[in-house]
């Protein structure tokens, strides 16, 4: 199924909010904008407090039972971590030997490509 043509239920979303995304749409639902993941989980545009009623575990602290939101409290501020991608190389002894193609090293996961030339 395409983005859009699966056999979801009607969503209210708050009318002043509905109308203008249907402006946005040139007319089209706003129902429209829900998407589902790999998982089939639907994803709205807009989440309300009405989206949080009932739902057992709002005021969860990371680090605490019953760990929807981590399982430390710092959330490993104190641990700075990075994650880095190697590229052109088909081998790890190539990478090693400098045998051609560029590494490329992403800090953070959210910050800019620092690249290096490997030689």
């Amino acid at each position: 199924m395409k983005t859009g043509e699966t056999n979801k239920p009607s969503h209210r979303f708050p009318p002043e909010w509905a109308a203008r995304a249907q402006k946005e749409l040139r007319g089209a639902d706003a129902d429209s904008l829900i998407w589902d993941t790999p998982e089939g989980i639907p994803v709205k545009p807009l989440y309300t407090a009405e989206d949080l009623e009932g739902l057992e575990h709002v005021h969860a602290l990371p680090g605490a039972p019953p760990y929807v939101r981590g399982p430390r409290a710092t959330m490993y501020a104190g641990r700075p971590w990075t994650v880095r991608q190697y590229s052109g190389f088909s081998t790890a002894r190539a990478r090693r030997c400098g045998q051609g193609g560029r590494g490329h090293r992403f800090r953070g996961g959210h910050e800019a490509p620092v690249r290096r030339h490997i030689a």
